[in-house]
C-alpha cells in the first residue's frame, strides 16, 4: 500500500478536467506504485468508485480524494478507502447532529472541530472502503471502535486531515 499526494493537481494535466483528470492521476499513482499502465484503464461502479481494468498480475485497488488543490490516492493490493478534508469554519454540531451517531456527536460536542473533521474523514474513507457510498455511512453508522477495519489518521503537511481505511494497519504504520 502506498499513499500519493499531488498538490496543485489541476496543473499536472492542465488540459484535463473532471473524470479524465482523475483517471490520469489514478494511472499516474498506479505507475508510481510500480505497475505498468500501458494497457490499463479506469472504470467506475454505479456509485463512482474507481477500479483498474484489466487487472495485471497484481490486483490493484485504488481510492482517491481531493480537497482544494490537493489530490490524494491510495494504491494497494488490498481493498482501501481514503479521504482528505481541509478544516474550515462550519457549524460542526449541526452537521454532526444530522449525520453522526449519538456517541460520535458527544465526542464532537466535547472535543470540538478537530474531532469532527477526524470523524468525517473516517466516515468518508469507510464509505469508500465498503463501496456502500456516503448514504450508508452518514445514516448514523458509527466509525468509532470498529473491529472490522483499521483507520489510519494523519495530518498532511499542508494541514489537511487524512484518513485511510483498510482491513489491516498499513505496513508503514507498524
Amino acid at each position: 500500500m502506498k499513499l500519493f499526494i499531488y498538490d496543485d493537481y489541476k496543473n499536472i494535466y492542465p488540459e484535463l478536467s473532471g473524470h479524465a483528470l482523475t483517471d490520469a492521476l489514478i494511472l499516474r499513482a498506479v505507475k508510481e506504485y510500480g505497475i505498468s499502465v500501458s494497457s490499463l484503464k479506469v472504470i467506475r461502479d454505479h456509485r463512482g468508485k474507481p477500479f483498474i481494468v484489466p487487472h495485471s498480475e497484481v490486483k490493484v485497488n485504488v481510492s482517491v480524494s481531493h480537497c482544494g488543490s490537493t489530490f490524494a490516492a491510495i494504491v494497494s493490493e488490498a481493498n482501501c478507502g481514503i479521504d482528505i478534508q481541509e478544516a474550515r469554519n462550519t457549524d460542526v454540531l449541526k452537521i454532526a447532529g444530522r449525520f453522526f451517531s449519538e456517541e460520535e456527536y458527544r465526542l464532537v460536542e466535547k472535543e470540538g472541530s478537530d474531532r469532527f473533521f477526524r470523524l468525517w474523514t473516517r466516515k468518508e474513507a469507510y464509505a469508500k472502503y465498503t463501496g456502500g457510498g456516503l448514504g450508508q455511512v452518514m445514516k448514523k453508522i458509527s466509525v468509532i471502535d470498529r473491529e472490522d477495519v483499521t483507520f489510519t489518521e494523519s495530518i498532511l503537511p499542508n494541514g489537511m486531515y487524512c484518513c485511510i481505511c483498510t482491513k489491516e494497519e498499513p505496513e508503514w504504520m507498524q
